[in-house]
């Protein structure tokens, strides 16, 4: 069986998230925003808010993610 490598259930992680945020009438503008000290995944508008999220996948193992959790600030 091939295990995931972490970036790749990051990339899932991502993907799950900007469906979410899409779902949420959200317009996604960037991803894997990053400067020389931060990193912010998904970058989003809903209206005239701007919201930072960072999407983090809980799993039971590597090959298979449970779920999705996407912070905002």
């Amino acid at each position: 069986m091939r295990l995931l490598k972490t970036k790749d259930v990051g990339a899932v992680g991502e993907k799950i998230a900007s469906k979410h945020l899409k779902k949420e009438k959200y317009k996604i503008l960037e991803k894997n925003y990053s400067t020389k000290t931060a990193e912010i995944d998904i970058i989003a508008k809903d209206k005239e808010e701007l919201v930072g999220a960072w999407a983090r996948v809980f799993r039971k193992d590597w090959e298979h993610p449970t779920y999705c959790s996407v912070a905002f600030d």
